[in-house]
């Protein structure tokens, strides 16, 4: 029993409040899309289970988040993986390094 604002979650009727419904309603949508496989790139991955995604082309099993295959945590710690803040500790060494020569000569 589908509703046109709430859609999938009209089976909850009045019950929780219009932003609630609208909030499950967002997030059914995300995780039942196909999204793109990060091996064959094509848009194939599938929600199996909580976390569990599969593509269907490849058959490839990917651990992810719950309703989406990347979280914002993970796409950070691929950006770790593939170096780019390779140089973010050195960076920030010489700005803690600046600061207190500044605090010395002051």
């Amino acid at each position: 029993m589908a509703t046109k604002k709430v859609k999938g979650a009209g089976r909850f009727k009045e019950r929780y409040g219009i932003k609630i419904r609208t909030r499950v309603n967002k997030i059914e949508q995300t995780s039942r899309i196909k999204h793109e496989c990060p091996k064959c790139t094509k848009i194939t991955l599938k929600r199996q289970a909580a976390g569990i995604w599969v593509c269907k082309n490849c058959d490839v099993k990917v651990a992810g988040g719950a309703y989406k295959p990347n979280t914002p945590a993970g796409k950070i710690i691929n950006q770790i993986k593939m170096g780019k803040f390779a140089n973010l500790k050195a960076q920030a060494l010489a700005q803690t390094a600046k600061k207190e020569a500044e605090a010395q000569t002051a």
